[in-house]
């Protein structure tokens, strides 16, 4: 319950801010894209849209990273089950050698 009122809350905050920020950046600018130009577009588009790109491909980063990692994390698992595996086959042979011995 708390989770869901925090959540709301936190998104009207978000919506507020955004709507204050559109009435004070409200003057349009010139935006030259590459193959284009955009002679009215309002600031605030423009700011957020480029927060929005910005977003998007600082979380493509991260996803990267994050499944490189991942990858990682479950090829190392493996490796050290193999490992433990080996272990306990050394260790009941030479619990096996040394009652043979005696």
């Amino acid at each position: 319950m708390f989770r869901t009122v925090f959540l709301v809350a936190l998104f009207t905050t978000l919506l507020i801010v955004v709507l204050l920020f559109a009435l004070k950046n409200g003057q349009t600018v010139p935006v030259d894209l590459v193959v284009t130009r955009l002679e009215t577009v309002p600031l605030w588009v423009v700011m957020i849209a480029a927060c929005a790109v910005g977003s998007t491909l600082a979380t493509l980063v991260f996803a990267v990273v994050f499944f490189s990692l991942y990858f990682s994390k479950r090829s190392a698992e493996k490796d050290l089950q193999r490992t433990r595996a080996e272990l306990a086959a050394l260790t009941v042979k030479a619990a096996a050698d040394k009652g043979a011995v005696r």
